[in-house]
């Protein structure tokens, strides 16, 4: 009497692989688990962002006051101070744009400046934006 492999009393003799429902079946799991993840990660994502953009916002407006004792920037509009800076090479380009991408802006005086970005949406003067802490104060 022969002995017949586990393989073959389970499956039959020509079946390799899988079929087409159980591929399915598979990809509809994966999807939702997917889905799961997506929808749990998305909201901690932005608030990443958001944070991200209220620290680069503090310190520009940090490095802003800290530069306005100085001879050239003396008396002079935040926006300037922000603009001669970047021309003098403290910051790059990219240094004064928010996370999304979009340049910031400050405003008010160098001593007391207001560091403003536009926010998810891009535009300014929306409920959106984020602003430095300094503008609190102001």
């Amino acid at each position: 009497m022969k002995k017949q492999s586990f393989l073959k009393s389970t499956a039959t003799a020509g079946q390799k692989g899988m079929t087409l429902i159980e591929i399915m079946i598979v990809i509809v799991i994966l999807g939702m688990i997917i889905g799961v993840v997506t929808f749990g990660i998305m909201p901690r994502f932005r608030r990443a962002k958001k944070k991200a953009s209220q620290l680069q916002l503090n310190k520009i407006e940090r490095i802003i006051v800290e530069n306005s004792e100085e001879p050239e920037y003396k008396k002079k509009e935040a926006q300037a101070v922000l603009e001669g800076l970047v021309q003098e090479g403290m910051f790059k380009e990219k240094d004064v744009k928010d996370t999304w991408g979009t340049n910031v802006r400050a405003e008010g005086r160098a001593s007391g400046p207001c560091v403003i970005s536009a926010g998810e949406d891009e535009s300014f003067g929306t409920p959106d934006d984020l602003q430095s802490d300094g503008c609190d104060e102001r």
